[in-house]
């Protein structure tokens, strides 16, 4: 493998890119730099595993690692919005298909001390709702939206549409996106649209009645939901952070995985 297409020189250029500090704090003693903490964040999902195992396999390999509560904190303290660039900036180019999907990540099971010193009876925990955006060419993830409790899929789509790096020219979606007022907010931002209809038993609106689905586009839906089953298998199904801003960070950290895994990024 070369050089510059380790991980770690990949995050190097992720942070430079968003302009991020060499170090995340001003005091204090400086023993290891951003790209080194980031880097070990993303080994972590890399390999599907907690922080304290991850320094612990960091120390077999003699790879510098910071500590678990550094990792803690480093996850916690890290600016939403680097996060949010760093998943832009994995974009290489935006063509003009995209697939709007939705699905769900399980968080791990309570522990019998928990359940012990809270006085709960229930061990499960409600599942992660995730909603992404993917390009039907280069199939990487171009926005998403990361909630705690479940929501329905159309919830999400004006966040996703309005937070993409580029507007698409064309969505393709599922008919659990068949909504007038969709339709209109698509209408009106200058962006066409595949979705089937339902079988309606009240009135329609005008352009719900006036959509026609082109069957050999609505077949490239496929391709989202061929991500989200990459994205499973390759980083877990399950969420370890308790936490919504935790959650939504471990979410994201493994989206830009996703997308830095199969290209570098060219300056």
């Amino acid at each position: 493998m070369k050089k510059k297409d380790t991980l770690l020189n990949k995050v190097i250029l992720l942070l430079k890119r968003i302009n991020a500090p060499t170090y995340l704090n001003k005091y204090g003693p400086k023993k290891y730099t951003l790209a080194k903490k980031v880097y070990a964040l993303f080994l972590r999902s890399e390999w599907k595993c907690s922080f304290r195992r991850t320094v612990r396999l960091c120390k077999d390999i003699d790879l510098p690692c910071p500590s678990k509560s550094t990792l803690h904190y480093i996850l916690n303290k890290l600016p939403w919005k680097w996060i949010k660039n760093m998943l832009m900036i994995s974009i290489k180019k935006q063509a003009g298909l995209a697939l709007i999907d939705g699905s769900t990540l399980s968080r791990n099971r309570v522990s019998d001390h928990y359940i012990m010193r809270a006085g709960i009876k229930n061990r499960e925990r409600r599942p992660t709702k995730i909603s992404i955006m993917v390009d039907s060419r280069t199939k990487k993830i171009l926005s998403a939206r990361v909630r705690k409790k479940f929501a329905h899929d159309i919830k999400d789509v004006k966040y996703l549409i309005k937070n993409a790096k580029n507007k698409p020219r064309k969505i393709v979606a599922d008919r659990g996106y068949d909504a007038e007022w969709f339709r209109r907010f698509l209408v009106k931002q200058g962006i066409r649209y595949c979705i089937p209809t339902r079988n309606y038993k009240h009135k329609r609106g005008r352009l719900t009645k006036a959509n026609k689905c082109d069957l050999r586009t609505y077949r490239r839906r496929t391709i989202v939901e061929s991500s989200f089953f990459r994205l499973k298998q390759l980083f877990g199904q399950n969420i370890c952070c308790n936490t919504a801003r935790n959650i939504k960070a471990e979410v994201f950290i493994r989206m830009i995985l996703y997308n830095i895994s199969s290209r570098f990024i060219t300056t």
